[in-house]
């Protein structure tokens, strides 16, 4: 399911309530107030959570090395913001993609030297999941997070080879073990030298974005960031 597609056929609505909007917003008025947007101030260097005054990383990523360099979330993942990601995911609400995409954007713009990028890619579905789905979410968010930054689109750069169980209820080595050898590099001189925005939906415990940037860097890439729309707030279990 195309971007154009989706654009023609479904309205622009609030990603909470559903209401119709004008133009490209995320958000009605009302809604506004029920997320919580992450700024840039007091904030983990690598993940995007929230952190103490004073601290350059949350408690996870001073315990586990990501091979991505960063990753510029936009919200936390809870509340009513996940009822509507869930929607958007499985509830067939492609058109979300529209709103989501402009709050990436905008904690982009935020970012103090943000990276030039020279690339920007999706994070890949199974054929399984895809067929499953009727589209990939995450390349519906990228597509537009590349237009908004100018920066081309890489489609296809990286695949997923294999269908792998949901994570939900995994910890980050259960994932990180899940995962390997689940993604190929379709075509290592599309990667080679290049500084790579990976663009996904949420972040959990990191390790699909982790497992995605070791196969690039392994590929020749420069280096790899992450853009999600949301990160879930630490959980005491995630290790």
């Amino acid at each position: 399911m195309s971007a154009k597609f989706v654009r023609l056929f479904f309205p622009n609505r609030c990603v909470l309530c559903e209401s119709v909007l004008a133009g490209d917003a995320a958000l009605c008025e009302t809604c506004r107030g029920k997320i919580t947007l992450l700024g840039t101030a007091s904030l983990c260097q690598k993940c995007s959570r929230p952190v103490s005054s004073g601290q350059a990383f949350c408690r996870d990523c001073r315990v586990q090395a990501h091979s991505f360099a960063a990753c510029y979330a936009a919200a936390l993942y809870e509340g009513a913001l996940r009822q509507s990601v869930l929607r958007f995911k499985f509830y067939r609400h492609p058109e979300y993609y529209r709103g989501y995409a402009q709050m990436i954007l905008a904690r982009l713009v935020q970012t103090e030297h943000l990276p030039h990028f020279d690339a920007v890619i999706a994070a890949p579905l199974s054929a399984e999941r895809r067929k499953e789905r009727g589209y990939n979410q995450s390349e519906l968010l990228a597509k537009a997070v590349s237009k908004g930054l100018g920066v081309p689109f890489e489609k296809n750069c990286i695949q997923k080879i294999r269908h792998t169980p949901a994570q939900s209820t995994l910890s980050y080595t259960e994932r990180m073990h899940n995962l390997r050898g689940a993604f190929r590099i379709k075509a290592k001189e599309r990667v080679r030298g290049k500084t790579i925005l990976l663009v996904d939906d949420i972040l959990t415990t990191g390790a699909t974005a982790d497992e995605i940037a070791r196969v690039l860097l392994r590929a020749g890439a420069h280096g790899v960031y992450a853009a999600v729309l949301a990160v879930t707030p630490i959980k005491e279990d995630a290790f």
